[in-house]
């Protein structure tokens, strides 16, 4: 869990990660639906695997909002 997209985003582009994304052909099969969701938790909360899963399905049916994102398409922290 990061605190800003900002630091999300240096995790997956700029540290030793981006070469897992580079080779994801080894990683990976091929998968249709959504492939990441992003959202804002309350501090302290850890996500379970349904809500990540719930998250990725929302964002399949519902495309980009507050409720599940992705990098091109954020949305601002809720205050």
């Amino acid at each position: 869990v990061w605190e800003t997209l900002e630091d999300l985003k240096n995790y997956v582009y700029k540290s030793n990660h981006v070469e897992l994304i580079r080779d994801r052909q080894a990683w990976f099969t091929s998968y249709p639906g959504a492939k990441q969701a992003i959202w804002w938790l309350p501090e302290g909360h850890i996500p379970s695997i349904e809500e990540a899963k719930a998250k990725l399905d929302y964002l399949e049916k519902h495309g980009p909002s507050p409720e599940a994102f992705v990098f091109g398409k954020n949305f601002p922290a809720p205050k």
